[in-house]
């Protein structure tokens, strides 16, 4: 059964691999936005309550790859 499960997991990873190119993820843009935030600030976004008026919804959980990104690359 565990067998099957990881081969079942594999064919779903590749398919969307397959169908969705590495740069066009649904969440980049908002990932650029939090890295052009981090280096126009200096600082982290804070989260808004409504969320029209946040910067970038990925505010809610700083990846640490984007604070390299971010400062590492300046």
């Amino acid at each position: 059964m565990a067998a099957l499960i990881l081969l079942l997991y594999l064919l779903l990873g590749a398919a969307y691999s397959w169908v969705v190119p590495l740069d066009k993820a649904p969440n980049e843009v908002d990932h650029f936005l939090y890295v052009r935030y981090l280096l126009a600030e200096r600082a982290f976004p804070v989260m808004q309550p409504i969320a029209a008026d946040n910067e970038t919804m990925e505010a809610n959980e700083p990846w640490p790859f984007c604070w390299l990104m971010a400062w590492g690359g300046s």
